[in-house]
């Protein structure tokens, strides 16, 4: 596991993470944009690395808040049913007690094998630090085509780190690292 913030880090980790969308190119990429709760807009890709150059460039302005979607959709339809393959889950743990920010990458590791249980072979990919809690990346090597399957994973994660339920949605966007 590992922190996302330079630049190399970044396009790795959403390189891998983001399946690449099918040859026939009918579907998009969701970038949400957001200066306040009422003034967001939605950004379609259908380009991976434009949509991964953009998240990188988009997070770095201080002033906007940019969210990413883990799964591309079918056209421009941000539905579940027109949702394309599932890379990888993230579980969004938050309003932890205590500084995340300061922590090292074997202080968070700690915490997850201390607070958690979490034998060392079951930690996620990925570990990004949200500020006010931890985002846990896992990558599926062979991800679910059965729905029910895929669900019961990703739900079966928030439950065990008593996460945001939120998190275990295909459809959920989440806050882009850095």
């Amino acid at each position: 596991s590992s922190d996302v913030c330079s630049s190399d880090l970044f396009y790795h980790f959403m390189n891998t993470i983001i399946p690449d969308i099918p040859p026939r190119r009918q579907y998009m990429y969701h970038m949400y944009v957001a200066e306040s709760k009422q003034t967001y807009c939605d950004i379609k890709f259908d380009d991976k690395h434009d949509y991964i150059y953009a998240l990188y460039k988009m997070s770095q302005f201080d002033c906007y808040n940019v969210f990413f979607s883990l799964t591309p959709y079918r056209f421009t339809r941000k539905k579940k049913r027109s949702a394309t393959s599932v890379q990888g889950f993230f579980v969004d743990i938050d309003d932890l007690d205590f500084d995340v920010i300061s922590m090292s990458k074997e202080e968070i590791i700690e915490f997850l094998t201390e607070e958690y249980g979490v034998p060392t072979w079951k930690l996620p990919q990925y570990v990004c630090k949200s500020g006010h809690g931890l985002h846990l990346f896992y990558l599926l090597y062979d991800p679910f085509k059965d729905e029910p399957v895929r669900e019961k994973y990703a739900e079966s994660l928030v439950t065990f780190y008593k996460a945001d339920f939120s998190s275990s949605r295909i459809t959920q966007n989440i806050r882009t690292p850095g």
